[in-house]
C-alpha cells in the first residue's frame, strides 16, 4: 500500500472509532434520560395515586360522619377540597417542571391541614365514643392476637 492509502486507512479507522464512541456516549445519555424520565413519571404517578386515595378516603369519611360537630365537619370538608386540589395538580403534571415550588409548598400546607383535620376527628372519636363503638368486639381482637402469638404445633 502506498503512504496515501495507509494514511487514508488510518484516518478512516480514527473516524470509525470516533463515531462508535459518540454512539456509545449517545446511547448512554439516552438510557440515562429514559431512566430519569421513567423515575420522574413514576414519581408523579405515585403522587397522583396517593392523592386520589386521600381524596376518596376523605369523601367517604366526610359523608359518613354527619353527626360530628360543625368544626370537625368543616375541617373534613376543607381537607377534602385540599385533596381534590392536590389530585388535580398532579393530574395536570407530566414532568417535574410542571410542579412549581409554589404548588409543592401549597401541597405541603394542604397535607398539614388534612393531618390536622384527621387528628381532630380521631381525638373527638376517642374522647366521646365508647371503645366498643370504635372497635368491634375488642375481645375478639384480643383472642385473635393471642392465637397469633401461640406457637403452632406441627
Amino acid at each position: 500500500m502506498t503512504e496515501t492509502a495507509m494514511a487514508t486507512k488510518d484516518k478512516l479507522g480514527e473516524i470509525w472509532h470516533e463515531i462508535n464512541r459518540e454512539e456509545e456516549q449517545s446511547d448512554e445519555k439516552v438510557a440515562e434520560e429514559l431512566t430519569e424520565k421513567s423515575l420522574e413519571h413514576k414519581t408523579i404517578q405515585t403522587a397522583r395515586y396517593l392523592t386520589l386515595q386521600l381524596k376518596r378516603s376523605l369523601s367517604t369519611t366526610s359523608t359518613a360522619v354527619q353527626e360530628l360537630p360543625e368544626t370537625i365537619q368543616g375541617k373534613l370538608s376543607n381537607a377534602k377540597s385540599y385533596a381534590e386540589d392536590m389530585y388535580k395538580s398532579f393530574c395536570e403534571a407530566s414532568t417535574y417542571q410542571d410542579l412549581s415550588s409554589n404548588l409543592l409548598e401549597q401541597a405541603r400546607e394542604h397535607l398539614a391541614n388534612v393531618q390536622e383535620a384527621l387528628n381532630s376527628l380521631t381525638d373527638y372519636v376517642l374522647s366521646t365514643w365508647p371503645v366498643t363503638m370504635v372497635v368491634a368486639k375488642p375481645t375478639a381482637i384480643i383472642e385473635e392476637i393471642e392465637m397469633e402469638e401461640t406457637p403452632k404445633v406441627e
